[in-house]
């Protein structure tokens, strides 16, 4: 395989850079550092906020942009600014809330400079238990700027975020863009299941159209590209790129997006396949 031609590394963070205790191995770190002297771009391309990303792009040498909120938001990491910004519209952001509240169900904002809830429950403290590092402010979300959030999350069981989901696209149709992902958290009540996130975002915001215009602004080719994901989340942007990577421990939808599969996120699966293929 010859892919010398590419110049521009885009990685997702959860399931495929950091492993399952949420760690970017030394051996990831120095493969990331290493592409990153060949003056070749690397850029995150994830689910978090800027806030929970940065400590990753500190400890790999990262200077330049990072993919977040599922591709609502660029962010410039020299000049702390952002390049692109897409927000979901007020109108649904107001009803989500009403929705956690009437259901009693958890609900996140994220927006630019951080993540925002207003009433924990169970099924939050079962995630969060997973993610100890993870940014959250509890408050008031009528308090939160509806016109400057990123995203809508609803930490729910399996069943329950498809009901959600048809009622959403049956509402407001093409104006949002919905993303069911594992929360790689078992369910209290069937440790046999998983729970999920289900994510509402502007219908333009994915990961694909957020490595789009990454390469515009680089004026890079996208056949120039090489992306790595594991969720659906990442499906967009692993069927746009020139080269794309499924890790081993990847759900089917990125599997069948990818050219190509690596090993899983515990054994380095993205360093493998930078040592093997780029370096």
């Amino acid at each position: 395989m010859n892919i010398k031609h590419i110049e521009l590394v885009a990685i997702d963070l959860d399931g495929t850079l950091l492993n399952t205790k949420k760690i970017c191995s030394l051996r990831t770190q120095n493969v990331v550092e290493a592409v990153l002297k060949t003056g070749r771009k690397v850029c995150f391309a994830t689910g978090r906020g800027v806030v929970d990303t940065i400590q990753f792009s500190e400890q790999c040498g990262l200077r330049e942009h990072l993919i977040t909120a599922n591709g609502a938001y660029i962010w410039d990491i020299q000049n702390k600014q952002a390049i692109k910004q897409t927000g979901l519209d007020a109108e649904i952001v107001d009803y989500t809330i009403e929705m956690a509240r009437s259901e009693k169900m958890f609900l996140w904002f994220f927006t630019p400079d951080s993540v925002y809830f207003e009433t924990a429950n169970y099924l939050y403290q079962a995630v969060v238990s997973k993610y100890p590092d993870f940014t959250s402010n509890q408050c008031n979300l009528d308090e939160i700027d509806n016109k400057n959030v990123l995203k809508s999350l609803f930490i729910l069981k399996q069943e329950k975020a498809l009901e959600i989901k048809e009622h959403l696209h049956q509402k407001y149709g093409s104006r949002i863009h919905t993303i069911i992902n594992s929360a790689h958290t078992s369910d209290p009540d069937d440790p046999k299941k998983e729970l999920v996130h289900l994510e509402i975002l502007d219908s333009e915001s994915n990961k694909g159209n957020a490595l789009k215009h990454l390469c515009e602004y680089y004026n890079i080719p996208l056949e120039n590209t090489l992306v790595f994901g594991d969720e659906d989340n990442d499906v967009e942007m692993l069927q746009i790129a020139g080269v794309s990577v499924a890790m081993g421990n990847a759900n089917e939808s990125a599997i069948a997006a990818a050219k190509y599969k690596t090993l899983t996120n515990d054994e380095d699966g993205v360093a493998d396949f930078i040592e093997k293929h780029l370096l």
